[in-house]
């Protein structure tokens, strides 16, 4: 009996298939992770910018400025702004700015669910116990997804317990302590 051996079986064809799936499982997880740190280190670097020209304005007015017009920053005034409780937001890409007279705060969003905050307290807030801190903030609709992000930004865990924490998508899972300023 003579076979053709210039065709791949059933069997080896099955067998490819399946490499190629379990690769898949393994490396869309890990490339899902890079994109998001790649993307909250951004959110990072633009909030730091604020930050920045929110001391700078205090050193130069003696208070900090209550809009992003007063501020000494490059971020385009032409981005789209969304009304998030109250509180007006520049949004670049997936992730939305907000200062406030004690802290700057960026959230990183997919779709409308939160997955991670970072917030910079100001020197000079009136609550001295959280001056110069920046902490990363998970919520509950995407908690482990945060949990992710703000462990591999170097992040220990401060309030909260990341893994029972329930209620709405939007509400504040847990905080990691990042560093101080």
């Amino acid at each position: 009996m003579k076979y053709n051996k210039q065709a791949f079986t059933l069997i080896e064809l099955l067998v490819v298939v399946l490499i190629i799936g379990i690769l898949a499982a393994v490396a869309l997880p890990q490339y899902r992770k890079a994109v998001d740190k790649s993307r909250y280190s951004q959110m990072i670097s633009t909030a730091r910018s604020i930050t920045n020209a929110q001391e700078a304005f205090y050193l130069a007015n003696g208070r900090y400025a209550t809009d992003f017009d007063e501020l000494d920053v490059s971020i385009s005034k032409d981005l789209p702004t969304k009304e998030i409780e109250g509180a007006n937001r520049f949004f670049i890409g997936s992730a939305g700015f907000m200062t406030h007279a004690r802290y700057t705060s960026s959230i990183y969003f997919d779709g409308d669910d939160r997955v991670a905050s970072f917030t910079l307290y100001h020197q000079h807030t009136d609550d001295q116990t959280y001056a110069g801190r920046i902490f990363c903030i998970t919520y509950v609709g995407q908690k482990k997804r945060g949990q992710a992000i703000c462990e591999s930004m170097g992040g220990q865990l401060t309030v909260g317990n990341p893994t029972t924490c329930s209620g709405t998508n939007n509400k504040v899972c847990a905080m990691y302590k990042l560093a101080d300023f």
